[in-house]
């Protein structure tokens, strides 16, 4: 569940951040990524994506070797590496490099947890479990939406 909500959340998250690293206003400030042009904020919102498709792609050929427990721990390190790497972005190319990999690392996810868990859960709990993932997911994104309307309103 909780790879689900962080896909959801980068979704709605991402919303709120695109509309401040787009804005103008903020780019007196002196921050060095503000007031970005149309195209980059393209990028900023869908290279996640791009990660998530290529890291899928991947993962197809490389899983049966590595099994699910790795995949796992490389998704959640992944997620870790991008979320310092984009808090810590000093300009657009760094930035674009963590949302890339962000990305990967929900691809990864998406392809193993449901897996994971069809393989570790009891029958009488699979289909819960894998549902509670896809629950997380919209539940993440709703999350999101909700902080970018407190916060950016």
């Amino acid at each position: 569940a909780g790879a689900g909500s962080l896909f959801g959340l980068d979704i709605g998250a991402t919303s709120s951040v695109v509309r401040v690293l787009g804005s103008g206003e903020y780019a007196a400030a002196g921050a060095p990524m503000l007031g970005l042009d149309a195209v980059r904020l393209g990028l900023v919102a869908s290279l996640s994506l791009a990660g998530a498709l290529a890291s899928s792609a991947v993962v197809l050929r490389l899983a049966p070797r590595v099994g699910r427990r790795t995949e796992l721990l490389a998704a959640a390190g992944m997620y870790g590496l991008a979320t310092v790497g984009q808090g810590l972005a000093p300009g657009f190319a760094a930035l674009a490099c963590a949302r890339f990999l962000y990305g990967a690392g929900i691809g990864v996810a998406m392809h193993a947890a449901p897996l994971f868990i069809g393989e570790t859960a009891p029958a009488e709990l699979r289909g819960t479990l894998v549902a509670m993932k896809e629950v997380g997911g919209s539940s993440g994104g709703q999350f999101g939406f909700g902080v970018r309307l407190v916060w950016v309103s």
